[in-house]
């Protein structure tokens, strides 16, 4: 999980990172009682502690060649990933987390084996948990950052994140834009009233970091302000972006006072993409909503409509 708009996390992979030296030194680097797995959740947290902040890119790709299906079992990650995760709440957990992690780590010999020799591999981990935990008991630390502990993971997992790419070569967007046609506009169609700046500059700025854009996908977002008509509120954030250049086309409505139904069937009437996508001021896509959606959409063109799960999430307003 990250924040679709600062693209701010608590952790990152070490697979695909850069590092400002400066930041990775001040925090001596890796725990070297890590081997593989975990070691990186761990340097996030104290790159944090140390006033640091891990952002998650969305224009840079990385190819991992990995695994062979989706969430495949790896033996190595499993093993590795669950001793890491009790061994992290021993040193980053609340009193209640620690004794949960070593509950869940007791409970894996309850399940049915997920690879060959599993129970017999687990017992030479319980040995190294026993010889590790107490040095990370020992080094416990306290913070005024939050490390989560949910389960087997460290923060909230994006559900359908594990998405089955179509081909390393070619996504089905990529072949779109080869043909006479190119890959189909898609029109962001927002609505948003007069006093919710804040808020309209956060769901603009998560349609701008669309990976769809990256792939030269066609994005035109269509700005309907209820309430709008005389005052234009909205109209200076709209000539910014459009002088960035950074989106297909933008189109911008003020109403009279008419509400939400009318506001969207307004921007339906003036949108010209092959595809529309409701989102309103107070919602924000992740990075990857419009690739994903598209990429499935051109798998069955004759398809009214493509859909994803969204997350309502508890917020607290400091400032408009």
């Amino acid at each position: 999980d990250y924040h679709p708009v600062t693209g701010e996390t608590t952790w990152c992979s070490s697979a695909c990172v850069l590092f400002k030296t400066e930041a990775i030194k001040a925090v001596n680097g890796y725990e070297p009682l890590l081997f593989l797995y975990g070691e990186d959740v761990e340097l996030s947290y104290r790159l944090r502690d140390h006033g640091y902040t891990l952002r998650y890119v969305p224009n840079a790709t990385v190819w991992h060649f990995t695994y062979e299906e989706a969430a495949q079992i790896k033996p190595q990650q499993f093993l590795g990933s669950t001793l890491a995760n009790v061994l992290l709440r021993c040193r980053y957990g609340r009193r209640h987390e620690v004794i949960q992690g070593f509950l869940m780590f007791m409970g894996l010999f309850a399940l049915r084996p997920l690879f060959p020799g599993m129970r017999r591999q687990l017992q030479a981990q319980t040995w190294k948990l026993m010889k590790l935990a107490p040095q990370f008991l020992n080094t416990r630390r306290k913070s005024q950052e939050k490390f989560p502990f949910r389960m087997w993971d460290y923060a909230m997992a994006r559900e359908g994140a594990f998405y089955k790419y179509p081909s390393a070569a070619q996504s089905h967007i990529e072949q779109a834009k080869n043909t006479a046609q190119g890959a189909p506009m898609v029109s962001v169609l927002m609505r948003t009233m007069p006093g919710r700046a804040g808020k309209l500059r956060e769901a603009i700025a998560s349609v701008v970091n669309q990976t769809y854009a990256q792939l030269k996908g066609p994005i035109e977002l269509v700005l309907v302000e209820d309430g709008g008509f005389g005052i234009e509120s909205a109209k200076a954030q709209i000539d910014e972006l459009r002088v960035s250049g950074v989106l297909a086309k933008v189109i911008y409505v003020p109403l009279p006072k008419s509400g939400r139904c009318v506001a969207g069937n307004k921007a339906l009437e003036v949108a010209t993409g092959q595809l529309c996508c409701f989102l309103d001021d107070d919602d924000l896509f992740y990075a990857d909503h419009l690739e994903v959606l598209v990429n499935e959409w051109l798998k069955q063109p004759s398809l009214g409509a493509v859909y994803a799960l969204g997350y309502e999430v508890r917020t607290h307003v400091i400032s408009e």
